[in-house]
């Protein structure tokens, strides 16, 4: 069973984490838009929350529509992408605890379909398996 990140707590993931595609897509079972909740306590590094909406044409970070960087307590970095216009609630320098709402899921940047992105780095910047810390949230 993997751990909780959307606030349904009914999470799907649609996309693997791969070489090409290092971060795991995920959507809610009932593929509502559901709130995206923080996997670990930490501060906020970067925000984006004017995007308002899809643009397949979009390169670099902005691929990643409106989106929450958080750098954890483990020194780790995770990255919430493609979130609804309007609904990013945290701002660079809060700091936010495990399971705090930060936003909602949506289809901004390039993306298709309402869905959240999720990206994990490690200390020394190494794209990680979402999976592995997601399987430590119990």
């Amino acid at each position: 069973m993997i751990g909780q990140v959307l606030n349904n707590m009914n999470e799907i993931i649609t996309n693997e984490y791969t070489s090409e595609h290092q971060a795991l897509d995920i959507v809610s079972s009932d593929y509502n838009n559901s709130d995206i909740i923080s996997l670990d306590s930490g501060i906020v590094e970067e925000t984006v929350k004017n995007i308002p909406s899809t643009d397949h044409t979009s390169t670099g970070l902005a691929t990643y529509g409106n989106y929450v960087k958080i750098r954890q307590n483990d020194g780790k970095t995770a990255l919430y992408a493609h979130m609804k216009y309007g609904s990013v609630n945290v701002n660079k320098g809060d700091y936010v605890e495990k399971g705090a709402i930060i936003g909602t899921m949506g289809s901004t940047g390039n993306a298709y379909g309402n869905h959240l992105h999720l990206e994990i780095k490690d200390e020394n910047g190494n794209h990680e398996n979402p999976i592995i810390e997601l399987n430590k949230v119990q």
